[in-house]
């Protein structure tokens, strides 16, 4: 009795050791940085001393040999601190052993050496043992040291321990494994604990760093009290910004809102939201009209009941902005601003209401809106409908709904509106655009005018508006166009009265050469209004470019080559002109080919073009330029005779050369 009685003391002595120790290294786990070299060094020495602690306090089985628990507290230690608190657990160990001395030296060495070993290379051992429970895990671990320490002292002492061999065996195979197993699944489930809290920690400042990293989103959580319970920097900021209150966990957030009306929404968002109702809610602010919010309502739950709500707020001012440009350029023309053709044909399909009876519609196309592209360029063109669009606000904006429905058409729904009434608008309108030009260039529009007096009448209002305007532009469209040409050349001699009196002597000097070359009298008529209106072209042609008191650079030839194709265009839309127009797209070919814009040679240019080329090349020639003097006649008909064949029709210089002589009665040499 005497005899188990001192074993079981010795181990609760040894147990309550180890004991101390877990919670020792529960604590040094909290309190130092884990990882660090200093965490191992303190835990290597605390398992040193932990083992000079058994060793002092041991139960002696046989005399010369000390049994304690010190492989218990080796092998965990190197189990789960490594080889560094491991080895210097160890050196403490021995250096203590070797100083109390006795028979087992050797073998107590042993033993501490085999247990640390082991303790170290145990996770690499299960873990190719495929291992995974952590009871079987930790009892195998226990045993296999344990097992190897009782392996190291039979070994070498097998004589003296072999009396006491059953009571060793049970303390080593049994009663050791087991305390391993107890002793790991403490400071196991202590180091999961601290890992989890360490995960739960590095996720929480990351979560929080993430939703305090935005600048864009509002991010609040409040109670059933509307106070809160953890909100972003981002939501702070703006807080004080918009009241001034630098607000805390547990502040009311409902009392800081200073506008009743925003209390009220927020209050019944929140409120539905305590209902367990996920939703997404736009609000205009109801302080700053300009300002609008999407705010996401969540609840938050705590064992099945909601214990908050979290919200998202973000700004969408902006998109609201933008929403609001694509809905109104949706149903508006961006040039005129007026409405567009969709919102035209919506109206007209959605008109089912008596109050709009009767409803009049007025239709009107714009003149000349190709003429004014081809000869100013499209800026032109677009002020020109812009300026039409103006006086169509200005006449019918009170009245009624103007739209552009296409590219130089306009439509204007009038709802209860009279044809007298309308008519009368439409008169105004005319007179108002009377008073306008674009580039000199008069504003002209046809229009159409018919009235429903019901529903039925809806159905075929706008054709028969259509057929109207159709028939009054068909009607003063030759007059228009003819109109158009006159105020160009007009606008042209205006800019430039050099040209004026340029086109008169060629119309002229053409007229001569055409005799001479018996043309009919037809024929000559056409040539000279041909010759008069060669160079209308450069009426879009920029002044400082035509009266540049210097030569041309490429560049600005390039833009003065252009002018026969403009000539070109302007006169193809006239019925009048249209016959002319190829002549004047051809007066600067040359017969070899090297003219201009389309390279002709020979017959491929038209007659009255090549008599056009001869004519305009000598009255050029004879009459001061910004940039030069007049040249002499002698040195104009020098030139004319050097380019005779190249650029010039040798039949026509010749014509010329002859109307020259009998002008001046003298002779040329002619080659």
């Amino acid at each position: 009795m005497g005899f188990n009685l001192r074993i079981d003391n010795a181990y609760l002595v040894n147990i309550l050791i180890l004991l101390i120790y877990v919670i020792i290294f529960i604590a040094v786990n909290y309190k130092v940085k884990r990882g660090s070299v200093k965490y191992y060094i303190l835990i290597g020495i605390l398992i040193g001393f932990g083992t000079i602690l058994l060793m002092m306090n041991p139960y002696n089985l046989i005399p010369g040999f000390i049994f304690d628990s010190r492989s218990v507290i080796l092998s965990v230690g190197g189990l789960f601190f490594g080889p560094i608190s491991a080895i210097i657990g160890s050196l403490i160990s021995i250096i203590y052993r070797i100083i109390l001395g006795g028979t087992g030296v050797l073998g107590g060495i042993g033993v501490i050496a085999l247990s640390s070993f082991i303790g170290v290379y145990w996770p690499k051992i299960s873990k190719r043992l495929k291992i995974y429970n952590d009871y079987v895990s930790y009892f195998l671990f226990g045993f296999l040291v344990h097992v190897g320490s009782l392996s190291i002292l039979l070994l070498m002492y097998r004589n003296i321990l072999f009396e006491q061999f059953i009571e060793i065996a049970l303390i080593f195979l049994v009663v050791n494994p087991l305390t391993v197993v107890a002793v790991s699944l403490v400071i196991g489930l202590q180091r999961k604990n601290y890992d989890i809290n360490e995960q739960i920690k590095t996720q929480r400042n990351f979560i929080q760093s993430s939703v305090d990293g935005t600048d864009t989103i509002e991010i609040y959580s409040l109670d059933a009290n509307f106070n809160y319970l953890i909100f972003n920097a981002y939501h702070k900021a703006q807080m004080y910004r918009f009241y001034g209150v630098d607000i805390k966990i547990g502040m009311n957030f409902i009392e800081i809102i200073e506008n009743s009306k925003m209390q009220k929404r927020l209050k019944e968002n929140v409120q539905r939201a305590f209902l367990g109702e996920r939703f997404i809610r736009e609000s205009q602010i109801e302080s700053n009209h300009e300002r609008y919010v999407e705010e996401h309502y969540s609840p938050i739950y705590e064992n099945g009941k909601i214990m908050g709500i979290t919200v998202f707020s973000y700004d969408v001012s902006t998109r609201k902005q933008h929403e609001k440009l694509i809905t109104y350029y949706s149903y508006h023309d961006a040039l005129t601003n007026l409405y567009n053709r969709r919102y035209y044909q919506e109206k007209l399909d959605n008109i089912s209401n008596q109050n709009y009876l009767p409803l009049s519609l007025v239709l009107l196309d714009v003149n000349g809106l190709k003429v004014i592209n081809d000869t100013f360029g499209h800026i032109a063109g677009d002020e020109l409908l812009i300026n039409v669009g103006r006086s169509l606000t200005e006449t019918f904006g009170l009245y009624g709904d103007i739209c552009r429905i296409g590219g130089d058409e306009f439509v204007v729904i009038l709802k209860k509106t009279t044809y007298n009434d309308a008519e009368e608008y439409l008169e105004a309108f005319h007179e108002s655009i009377k008073k306008l030009n674009v580039n000199g260039m008069p504003i002209s529009v046809a229009s159409g005018l018919q009235t429903a007096h019901s529903f039925e009448d809806l159905k075929t209002i706008f054709k028969i508006t259509e057929e109207s305007m159709l028939r009054n532009k068909l009607m003063d469209k030759s007059s228009v166009r003819n109109e158009t040409v006159s105020t160009l050349v007009k606008v042209l001699y205006e800019k430039n009265p050099r040209e004026e009196k340029h086109s008169q002597r060629v119309s002229n000097i053409c007229r001569l050469i055409g005799k001479k070359l018996g043309l009919k009298e037809h024929d000559l008529r056409q040539l000279e209004g041909i010759s008069s209106l060669h160079d209308i072209g450069k009426i879009a042609i920029d002044d400082r470019i035509l009266n540049k008191p210097a030569p041309l650079t490429k560049e600005e030839w390039d833009v003065i080559k252009t002018h026969p194709e403009i000539g070109y265009r302007i006169l193809s839309t006239s019925t009048e002109y249209a016959e002319i127009a190829y002549d004047i797209l051809s007066h600067h070919e040359k017969i070899d080919g090297t003219g201009y814009p389309r390279g002709l040679k020979g017959d491929e240019i038209p007659l009255k073009a090549r008599i056009i080329s001869v004519a305009d090349a000598f009255d050029a020639m004879i009459s001061d330029r910004p940039y030069r003097k007049a040249m002499s006649i002698d040195d104009a008909v020098a030139e004319l005779i050097r380019c005779k064949g190249t650029h010039f029709d040798p039949k026509i210089v010749d014509t010329l050369l002859d109307v020259i002589e009998e002008k001046y009665q003298r002779k040329f040499q002619r080659l």
